[in-house]
Formats: C-alpha cells, structure tokens, sequence
C-alpha cells in the first residue's frame, strides 16, 4: 500500500495532491481540508473515518465532483475535475463514479428497475442493453423479484440494496459512500459490507466510503483517518 502521499500511477484510480479546501459561515472561515495528499489503488476498499467535522464528507465531494477544492490537484482515472466544463464533469462523473448515500436517495414514484436504470440513460445505450445491465445488478445485489416495486415498499436494507445497483449500473472505476450502512439495522449492516465486498472482490471496482461502523471497518483494506481537515493515518488492515 502507499503512504499519505505516495503514488504509483499505472495503478491509481485517484491521486490527491495537497488540496485545501475552505468555506464561509458567517463571518467565519472554516477549514474543511488542511494541504491534504492520498493515493487509491485501483481495487481498493477503503473507509475514511473520523468525527463529525473531521472533513470526510468535504472529501468524498471533492473526489466526485461534487464541489471544488480552493487548491491541490485532484485526478481521477488521470483525469481532473479542474480543467473540465461543467457538461464534461457531469460526462466524466456519470461514467466513472457511482454514488451510495446513507439516505437512498431513490426517486420515490419510479419502480425498482427504472431507479437503477436512470444512469444509463444519458448513455449511448440500446434498450436491451440497459435492460441486461439493470437485470444483471439486480440479481447480483438479491432483488431481482423486486424489479417492478417502488422503493417505499421495500426495507431499508432493500432500498440500499437498489442504491447500490443503481451505483454500480454504469460499470465504474470508483464507487463513493457516504455512510452507506448508517440507517440500518446490525443484520442488514452485515448484509450490505458483505454485498460490496463480494461485488469489490468480483469487479475491483474501487470503493472509498465514509462510515462511523466499526462492523464495517473490520471489512476494509485501509483505513484512512482524518482530523480538523487533515489526515492523521492511512493504514493498511488486511
């Protein structure tokens, strides 16, 4: 594994460069990222934890494009986020990146299998394409009974299930989790790791996640540790 601020590029899915990261609240300037560097290996499972505060959702955010660091470089499968449009970055973000939050955010009036379509369908794709794609990750995460029920029909456990696919559907490198299991019970906890690992270990695709489960970093192979913005270990476990 490499250290805070090693990389080794052939096989990087991200490679941070001294980013910071600050925002106005106020009349305060508070700062989310202190000058922070980190590689990720293709086919790695990693957590990132660390108190409310610490900087892990300003993070994840920054490594999806969601939001813009202040400084630093942030490459993602070689690319970065700086020098895109915005039509580039949503491009990029749609093919490369799958999203899991720990509030589904599952469109409510749209049957399972449209849920986990919709990312296919700015895709240059055939109907029967999406269909294979969509039937295919149902199956892989238990719910291919499910495909033509809503979400609010489903358990908690179910509708992360369906988040999951649903990030998964577009093949990409990296799937980023915002505290995937934290609305769930300890039974359907387990069940969830035990999906991304297997679904990890199949595909190697990269996951990086923020969570406070101690269940769920028993599973990972490196934990990275963050404190007032800045990392503070990255330590391999298994």
């Amino acid at each position: 594994m490499h250290g805070l601020g090693e990389s080794s590029v052939s096989d990087s899915i991200l490679v941070i460069n001294n980013v910071s990261k600050s925002y106005q609240l106020g009349e305060t300037k508070v700062h989310a990222l202190r000058d922070l560097s980190l590689t990720l290996e293709i086919g790695e499972f990693t957590a990132v934890v660390g108190t409310s505060g610490s900087g892990k959702s300003t993070l994840l955010n920054l490594i999806g494009g969601i939001d813009t660091q202040d400084s630093g470089t942030i490459m993602v499968s070689g690319h970065s986020w700086a020098d895109l449009s915005d039509n580039k970055r949503s491009e990029m973000r749609n093919k490369l990146i799958g999203f899991v939050f720990q509030s589904f955010n599952l469109m409510p009036m749209l049957s399972v299998f449209k849920n986990v379509e919709l990312p296919l369908l700015i895709q240059n794709l055939t109907v029967a394409e999406r269909k294979s794609r969509v039937e295919k990750l149902l199956e892989d995460v238990g719910l291919k009974d499910f495909a033509r029920q809503r979400p609010d029909k489903l358990s908690g456990g179910q509708r992360q299930r369906v988040a999951i696919a649903r990030a998964l559907v577009s093949h990409p490198l990296l799937v980023i989790a915002d505290e995937p299991t934290a609305n769930l019970d300890s039974e359907t906890t387990h069940q969830i790791i035990e999906l991304m690992r297997e679904l990890n270990r199949k595909n190697r695709t990269t996951f990086i996640f923020s969570t406070h489960d101690e269940k769920l970093m028993t599973h990972v192979n490196r934990i990275i540790r963050m404190k007032d913005g800045k990392l503070v270990e990255a330590s391999a476990v298994n």
